[in-house]
Formats: C-alpha cells, structure tokens, sequence
C-alpha cells in the first residue's frame, strides 16, 4: 500500500492542485487574440492559413504561418463540433493539456532522478504561477509545445530503460508533431542534442545505430510531414522568413530572461498594472480580503531571484558526484542552448512567451 501511495500520490496531488487554480483563473479573463488564432482557417477568413491542401473540393489548413502549424486548428475543429466557441470551449482543452504535461513530467522525472525529485518537480510546476497562466490562457501558443516535448521525453526514457523501438518511434513522432505546431521547438530539441552529447557521449555513440536512427527520423519526418510539405512547396520558407541572426539585441532579451526568472513578467499582461484604480468597491469576502492584503503587503513585484540561484549554485557542487548532478548539467546546458539560439535571432526572445 505504501509503495501503490509513493507511486501515485504525488502526481495526483500536484494535477488537483494546478487543476483548481487554472480553473479558478479560466472564466475571469477575456479571450486574447493569441489564443484563438488558430481558430480562423475553421471560419475560412481569407489569408487566415498560409498553406492548404485540396482534398475532395475541400482546402485542409496545414500550416497558419510559415513557423506556425495547424495541429491546434485540427483539435479545435473536433472540440468546436462538440461543444460551441467559449472560454470554457477554448481554455479548458489547454488546461487538461498542461495536466497530462505534469503527469508526464512525473513519470520522466521518477525514471530519470527518482520518485523525490519527481515529487518536488511537479509540485513546484504545478504551482509556477507562469506555467499555470501560459496553459490556461495558452498565450504564445505554448500548451501543445509543453506537452509534446515532455511526452517525447518520457517515450525517450522507456525507450532507453525498457527497449522496444515503438517507444523510440513515439518520441521522434511527438517531437516531430511539435515542430509541426510550432517550428521554434527546434530551439529545444537542439539543445537536448548537444546537452545529451556533453553529458552523456558514450552512451550516446551506444545507443546510435543506423536501425535505431532510421527509425527515428521516419518517426520524426512523420510527425512534421505538414511543416515539410510547406517547405518543399514554399523553397524553405520556415527558415527564410524567420532566421536572421544579430547579436545586438542580445543585452534586452537579458532583462526579459530576467524577468520571467522573477516570475513578475506576466504582471501587467494580463490584469491591469498596479497601482490602478479600483472601479468599484470590493463586494464579497474573498475581494476584500485580496484588497486589503493587497493594502497591507503592497505590490509584489520582486522575488528573491539573486539570492535563489546564488543558492543553487552553492548547492550544484554537492551533486556532482550523484545521478542528479549529471542531469541537472543536462538540463542546463539544453536550457542555455536552446536561449542561445533565440537570443541570437532578430525578433525571437524579445517576448515573454518565447522564454517560457
């Protein structure tokens, strides 16, 4: 019994949990352009897709910009026939989406660094109010993104720990359906890429023969077999129109780097910037408790950021020697990486969604 509640309890818990605050946060807000972009090939606004295909008299949206697909227009098509256009319509989708990416998160994590450290990794991104806030709302998009890149991960993982070449299959599939979604996951896949041979070469060079390999980039070129359709016909535009490297502002996207770390980036997105006027007194208990500890603490816009990573980095040495030292160089080495490339290009890393 012990064993059955260490197993399923903590993901389970952390799903409750992001579940009641994204659902609480859902209603509140109005719909944002971002989130219902997808939404105009369904409607047939002209120049809403930037490539379809015919198929029996009908155009087939398969990409809405040249680095934006149409797998999230696909879904929605299914979810609109169901059940008409709303916040409910459109958020909860992506909510139960940013549940399974925990759920996922879970299982990576518990296979990779064991069941502790998957306990505190999805209790802490089951409460980051900016994981929370991007899959409810879904700005950027990013909820598909999230939960594409973890679910190849996790397929990744079984692969390596059980064998069986369809869990290779799935991994390469799913990532290839997220660079269909959203082209710029190139960024993260390139950064695994090169974290996996720093940190782990042998058992890299081990694991690559050319059966395994050839699987993968079948799977991979299945899954973004629209984005490469789009190239082919439109002589790369994904990479044409969206790569132009320049260092210069490289210093500003620093700052906004910084700022989504401090967690306060989303402040003024999405509610009104404080201090503001209130338009009206505050009615129930639940608002004028916010008010009046709102009154009492002030604005809370700064996090002790400096002082955590200056922790983190104390810590790191400690670590080394374990399991986990070797992964978490894993993840920073991808997460720089994969920064990197979008500092580098001109108009990518600017915006807060493109760092989240």
């Amino acid at each position: 019994m012990y064993k059955l509640w260490r197993r399923w309890l903590p993901p389970v818990l952390a799903v409750v949990v992001f579940a009641i605050l994204s659902l609480a946060l859902l209603p509140h807000l109005g719909i944002q352009d971002d989130e219902v972009f997808f939404s105009y090939p369904i409607y047939s606004v002209p120049g809403a897709a930037a490539y379809n295909i015919r198929f029996f008299g009908h155009a087939i949206p398969l990409m809405a910009l040249t680095y934006f697909g149409a797998l999230k227009t696909w879904i929605y098509y299914v979810i609109f026939a169901l059940a008409p256009p709303s916040r409910w319509s459109v958020r909860l989708p992506m909510v139960i989406a940013g549940a399974a990416t925990i759920w996922l998160t879970w299982e990576w994590v518990r296979r990779i660094a064991g069941p502790r450290a998957a306990a505190f990794t999805v209790a802490l991104l089951a409460t980051d109010s900016i994981f929370i806030l991007t899959n409810t709302f879904d700005w950027g998009p990013v909820a598909l993104q999230h939960l594409l890149l973890v679910g190849g991960l996790a397929a990744m993982q079984l692969w390596l720990q059980r064998g069986g070449r369809r869990w290779l299959a799935l991994a390469f599939f799913l990532w290839g359906l997220g660079l269909w979604d959203k082209a710029l996951m190139i960024w993260d896949l390139a950064g695994l890429t090169v974290a996996v041979l720093c940190v782990y070469p042998r058992e890299s060079w081990r694991a690559l023969r050319l059966k395994t390999a050839g699987i993968a980039a079948v799977a991979l070129i299945a899954g973004a077999l629209p984005l490469i359709a789009f190239n082919v016909a439109h002589h790369g535009a994904t990479a044409v129109s969206n790569t132009n490297l320049a260092l210069v502002s490289i210093p500003d996207k620093l700052e906004e780097l910084k700022a989504v770390f401090r967690g306060d980036v989303l402040f003024d997105n999405m509610v009104a910037a404080t201090p503001a006027p209130i338009p009206r007194e505050p009615a129930t208990f639940i608002e004028r408790v916010s008010v009046a500890l709102n009154d009492q603490l002030g604005p809370q816009r700064t996090r002790p950021f400096l002082f955590a990573l200056v922790l983190a980095g104390i810590g790191w040495p400690f670590l080394l020697r374990r399991r986990q030292g070797r992964i978490l160089a894993l993840l920073a080495i991808a997460s720089v990486v994969a920064w990197l490339q979008m500092a580098a290009n001109t108009g990518t890393g600017a915006s807060a969604h493109h760092v989240i």
